[in-house]
This record gives structure tokens, sequence and C-alpha cells, in this order.
């Protein structure tokens, strides 16, 4: 029984392992989109509320605040 035991242990172990990276994987992109997209999603889970932007044109991207300080707005 021992023979059989140690290839399922190793096995437990290295896909309990492979599921934490996978986890942090995840997490790290889903802040990376929070930042990159300025979304709400993510933050509307915590708090219920969705703030909603002005719809993007097709092939806009998102508005980003580098730079906003040195560029006069229209």
């Amino acid at each position: 029984m021992r023979a059989f035991r140690r290839p399922v242990v190793m096995i437990h172990l290295y896909a309990f392992y492979a599921l934490a990276g996978v986890i942090l994987l995840h997490l790290v992109a889903v802040i990376v989109t929070e930042i990159h997209e300025g979304g709400s999603i993510t933050s509307a889970m915590f708090t219920g509320r969705k703030i909603f932007n002005r719809p993007r044109k097709t092939g806009e991207r998102a508005r980003s605040t580098e730079g906003s300080m040195n560029e006069s707005s229209p």
C-alpha cells in the first residue's frame, strides 16, 4: 500500500502548488487590469456600487492619468 500512497501524496502536493500559483497569477492579472483599464468591476464586488464611465468608441483606449497635469483640457 505504501508504493501506491507515495505517488498519490506527491501528485496532491504538486497539484496544491500549481493551484496556488494559478490563484496568485489570477490575482495579479485582476489588479493589473483594474489599474490599466481604470475599471470598477473589482471595486464593485467589494462596495456593491458600480461607477459607470462614458461609453468608449470602438478602438478607444481607457483614459490615462499620466501627463494630465501638463495637458490642457478642451
